[in-house]
């Protein structure tokens, strides 16, 4: 019996459109090698639709792709295959070298890039650097005294103290209040006071300076008792916290998804099958984030993403590829027809996310692009170990992978086509699946209203979502950076992240000295503002209340230039910081002027981010339908898949701001990870990534329906088939998902929990609603429309059907 036939199986070579009289057009002419059925008849004949009955369809011989499909996938993998102790040589050595050379990836990476570049703000961020020689402090130290801290030994040990941190190498100034004699860095009861520190460099290098730095300040020895806060300590701590939480991906998840595939598969040889590229594809995004910090920032949260997304995507598409090997064993050439076939849906799915993550490139934000090209390595390095390095594996387990097994007890004989199911269909049926699919077609309005309430539901609370960016209320209340701001805030009159500073960029002359103190009259009396403090004084209330200069009057680099500092009462994050910030910007000034702070930079992120959206949403969209289309080869599925990923989507955010904004869910989110606002940063990436694994199963599923409807041609009969084939695979793979992304909802950063709590709603909420009730419904309502196409396009669809999950 030949191993290979390309005959007309029902998955087989040729297949009509729905309609058509027959393969042959009445010419009845066997396969091929003279395949033959387990009845002993010829395979590869076709009837029309309206006189064929039950079929004898359980040959023998494998379902080949058709002619020129994936033929150079199947010859790599035939390769693999039969030279598997070569390549799994080289991808051991290879695994090893990159896991070295990523080696040094945790002390470059960043905590910033919160903020959007190329706006007012961080114009006005540069320009403060590079003519007045200030930047955002680094370090903020929190100095105690057991008296007052104009005492003369208080006040000697801290101007002590201050020198020392400006002598420290790495560090481009420390001022104190006992330097500057600023109020706003004097506490309330005069007991505290602040130690402002700014480092040398870029972020990446102030952070290793803050590293060296820090063992000093944990040595001092005097009246002041210390504790440091700012964005250099964050970046430590968080970075810290996300390598601990990595180790507890590695140390739980792993053994966890390894029994819930060995209970699956029923193997462990098969469960380790689907893990090993995973840990591959980890390797090498790893590799390729340590060759990126050369040339970026890259956040501390991107390891933590390519961890869970490897391991999770590897097992999605090593699913693909080991369910159709495992149906084709017996035969020679199992594993070309399974990279042939399965890989098909690998190749669209991988390329659909990264096109999602790709389009968070767009938007101006150092987090987001650093998440982004992590996401987009670790999906493509998945589908790529599951091509190629999957069928080496297959090979190694040799008959330790089993095929899959005939009908069960619950199965033979049972469903709505008994007597006509092939053999090899009632073994793959998930019956619950096969019954709630059944019900959403017979009862399409009620059983698709019913979901569409439910993914309501959890839609509605995202109307009123607020955005803010990571702050320290990330990390855990007892956290010394936590511990530190939250004592500031409530220590100081003004804490200060609340503080504005407005620069004039002009070079030429200073603006006169009366117009600049007009301007800081006006800016005085702008609602929410406490003080603002110019070269000429300080002035409250659209009046002038002491004199002084402003710390970065007349250019401190010799550069003529003019900047004011604003206290205001409001945090960044609150709805009335904005308004702040946009009543100082409409006061007129004598010349041009920036405005700059963390109020300033959040306004400008919004902005930045609301001007790019349309753009990213419609590349997203346009490019969604395209590769759905190229898949399927039908306008209406293409549209409709779009809309039902946005569903989930929706509902999966709607669910973030209940859990995290109002805390409704205290068990998902305690008290302490309730901010008010939502991590724009985690967001925009929860998006970017739930919308690629919901179209990731939308083309799971439609593959087979597609095959079912080309063997049948009866829409509702392929829906359901499609569901209940895919119903078991999509249920492992979102199991698999929700485990890894687990270990992120289960992270001590809540930038991190909120990303992993969103992913697992989206995932279990397009697994169970969207794919299960939604889409048979849909199909069934819209019926034989599904599989228009305009006649310039038909011409492009293929006569052949088979399946490519």
């Amino acid at each position: 019996m030949a191993p290979w036939c390309s005959g007309a199986l029902s998955f087989g070579a040729v297949v009509p459109r729905p309609g058509e009289a027959g393969v042959f057009q009445g010419r009845l002419r066997p396969p091929p090698w003279g395949c033959r059925s387990r009845a002993g008849g010829v395979v590869g004949l076709r009837r029309p639709a309206a006189l064929r009955g039950p079929r004898d369809t359980s040959s023998s011989c494998p379902r080949s792709p058709r002619k020129g499909d994936m033929v150079r996938l199947s010859r790599l993998a035939l390769w693999g295959h039969r030279h598997h102790r070569v390549v799994l040589a080289v991808a051991a050595l290879a695994v090893i070298v990159l896991s070295c050379a990523a080696a040094g990836l945790w002390p470059r990476l960043a905590s910033g890039g919160y903020w959007a570049k190329g706006t007012e703000s961080s114009q006005a961020d540069r320009l403060l650097a590079e003519r007045f020689g200030k930047k955002a402090p680094g370090l903020i130290v929190l100095a105690r005294a057991p008296t007052d801290v104009d005492a003369p030994a208080v006040r000697a040990a801290g101007t002590a103290l201050t020198r020392r941190i400006a002598g420290t190498p790495g560090v481009a100034s420390a001022s104190s209040y006992w330097t500057v004699h600023d109020p706003a860095t004097r506490s309330s009861d005069g007991r505290g006071a602040l130690i402002l520190v700014e480092f040398a460099g870029s972020e990446a290098d102030g952070v290793r300076h803050a590293e060296a730095l820090l063992p000093d300040l944990r040595a001092w020895r005097g009246p002041l008792k210390l504790s440091v806060t700012g964005p250099a300590q964050l970046t430590l701590q968080v970075t810290e916290r996300s390598e601990r939480d990595l180790l507890g991906v590695e140390l739980a998840v792993l053994p966890v998804a390894l029994m819930a595939l060995r209970m699956v598969l029923g193997s462990w040889s098969a469960a380790l099958v689907l893990v090993v590229p995973g840990v591959a594809a980890i390797a090498v995004t790893c590799a390729v984030l340590r060759l990126l910090t050369v040339w970026w920032e890259i956040t501390s949260f991107a390891p933590n993403l390519a961890v869970a997304l490897g391991i999770g995507l590897a097992v999605d598409y090593g699913l693909l590829v080991v369910t159709r090997y495992r149906e084709e064993l017996g035969h020679r050439a199992a594993v070309a027809v399974a990279v042939a076939t399965a890989g098909r849906t690998v190749v669209f799915s991988a390329v659909t996310v990264a096109l999602c993550l790709s389009v968070v490139v767009l938007f101006p934000l150092g987090f987001l692009q650093s998440l982004a090209w992590a996401g987009i390595v670790v999906v493509l390095a998945s589908g790529l170990t599951a091509l190629t390095l999957l069928p080496a594996l297959l090979a190694a387990a040799g008959g330790r992978i089993r095929p899959l097994e005939g009908p069960s007890a619950r199965c033979r004989g049972r469903g709505p086509w008994r007597s006509g199911a092939p053999w090899w269909v009632q073994g793959q049926l998930s019956q619950g699946w096969l019954r709630l699919a059944s019900l959403s077609t017979r009862r399409p309005l009620l059983m698709g209203g019913a979901a569409a309430v439910v993914l309501a539901a959890l839609m509605v609370p995202f109307g009123h979502a607020r955005f803010g960016v990571a702050d320290t209320r990330i990390l855990p209340p007892g956290v010394e950076v936590r511990a530190t701001a939250e004592a500031i805030g409530r220590q100081f009159p003004v804490r200060p992240e609340s503080r504005l500073t407005v620069v004039f960029p002009e070079s030429g002359a200073q603006p006169a000295g009366r117009a600049v103190e007009d301007y800081a009259r006006r800016v005085s009396a702008v609602p929410g503002v406490r003080a603002v403090t110019a070269p000429a004084g300080r002035y409250q209330h659209g009046g002038r209340v002491s004199g002084g200069g402003a710390p970065c009057a007349e250019g401190g680099r010799g550069v003529p230039g003019v900047c004011l500092v604003i206290d205001t009462r409001r945090l960044p994050a609150s709805p009335g910081a904005r308004r702040v910030v946009r009543d100082v910007r409409a006061v007129a000034s004598p010349e041009p002027r920036l405005v700059t702070g963390d109020a300033a930079r959040l306004a400008d992120t919004k902005a930045a981010i609301g001007g790019r959206l349309p753009w990213a949403l419609g590349i997203a969209a346009a490019g969604t339908l395209v590769l759905v289309f190229a898949f399927t080869f039908s306008v209406l599925i293409a549209f409709k898949a779009l809309v039902l990923s946005v569903v989930s989507l929706a509902a999966s955010l709607g669910a973030a701001v209940l859990v995290f904004q109002d805390g409704r869910l205290p068990f998902l989110a305690d008290r302490a990870a309730v901010t008010g606002s939502l991590d724009i940063g985690a967001l925009m990436t929860t998006t970017a990534v739930a919308w690629g694994l919901c179209l990731d199963y939308e083309l799971f599923l439609l593959s087979r329906v597609q095959e079912a409807y080309a063997e049948s041609g009866d829409n509702d009969r392929a829906v359901v088939l499609g569901v209940a084939r895919t119903g078991r695979l999509v249920t492992t793979a979102a199991l698999i998902i929700s485990l890894t992304m687990a270990a992120l909802a289960a992270s001590a950063v809540t930038s991190l929990r909120m990303i992993g709590t969103g992913l697992i709603v989206a995932v279990i909420a397009d697994a169970t609603l969207v794919r299960g009730i939604l889409v048979p419904a849909v199909m069934s309502l819209t019926g034989p429309a599904n599989w228009w196409a305009p006649r310039c396009l038909a011409r492009l669809r293929p006569r052949a059907g088979r399946a490519d999950v």
